[in-house]
């Protein structure tokens, strides 16, 4: 009578491969998620930054207060963007005012919630200029490059 079924040989084979494969195929996924990360987060900030300088045109000044709430108010940003707190979070980066706002000046910084998520931050400043640094682990770089 001939037995039905696998070895244990075999099955260790067919983990071992499976194995293999995850092994392969896991940073990628990682790293295409970093970058999916990133490239929505430099999309926000792009938002923000025409929100702002559209306020500006129109108003002579930025938002001194409730930056976000404000620009949404004023049709300039969507409804994710109705909040009063200094910043939001989207897609593993936190979006934030950096100091206060001033009726001619402005900074706007997304920064990721950690390494896993992104490895640059960006921030939006008066003008609508768009930079990135390095994100260190902790904290982001320094030295800011216009994009």
């Amino acid at each position: 009578m001939k037995n039905k079924g696998f070895t244990l040989i075999e099955m260790m084979i067919v983990v071992a491969i499976i194995a293999v494969l995850v092994g392969i195929s896991l940073p990628s996924l990682l790293g295409n998620r970093r970058t999916a990360n990133q490239q929505a987060a430099l999309a926000e900030i792009r938002t923000i930054g025409t929100a702002a300088e559209g306020y500006f045109i129109a108003n002579d000044q930025y938002p001194t207060t409730n930056f976000f709430s404000t620009l949404h108010a004023n049709g300039y940003l969507p409804s994710r963007y109705n909040v009063t707190t200094a910043s939001i979070l989207k897609s593993g980066y936190n979006i934030s005012i950096v100091g206060t706002p001033t009726t001619t000046t402005y900074t706007v910084r997304a920064t990721p919630q950690n390494s896993n998520l992104g490895t640059k931050c960006y921030r939006v400043t008066q003008g609508g200029t768009i930079e990135s640094t390095d994100y260190t682990g902790s904290s982001c770089g320094t030295t800011w490059s216009s994009i």
